[in-house]
């Protein structure tokens, strides 16, 4: 939430006088642990257009297959995939992957098109980003 201790304490007495109690940072931080998938960030080489090899920092998913199985999993306990009307042939997932390269950074990205707006922001998940 951003707060300093003694306010986010504030809030949380405050919150408990209507019943309302909130996790502890910890019991938060380890369920994120546990559920967002793992990414790795360290230097890569990249070679730029005039063959010049420089270092860059990357942040990526080691296993594109694990992250899509991830969240295709997440979407189905929330009823949230659909196959359009038949659009989308049953028991098919399609994929849409894009990149975006501008202002000094690239990221790649992927979208599910088995949901009920494939093209929106919300439903666009990054994989790999470097600067």
């Amino acid at each position: 939430m951003c707060l300093p201790w003694y306010q986010l304490r504030k809030l949380k007495c405050w919150l408990h006088e209507f019943g309302l109690d909130l996790e502890s940072e910890r019991t938060v931080r380890s369920f994120i642990a546990s559920t967002v998938p793992k990414y790795t960030a360290k230097e890569v080489p990249l070679t730029k257009r005039s063959g010049e090899v420089v270092m860059v920092a990357a942040v990526y998913f080691p296993n594109l297959i694990d992250i899509v199985i991830h969240y295709l999993d997440m979407f189905e306990q929330q009823d949230q995939l659909t196959w359009h009307g038949g659009i989308i042939p049953a028991e098919k997932i399609w994929l849409k992957l894009g990149g975006d390269h501008g202002g000094g950074s690239f990221k790649f990205v992927f979208q599910i098109a088995n949901r009920h707006h494939p093209n929106s922001l919300n439903n666009t998940i990054p994989v790999c980003g470097f600067e």
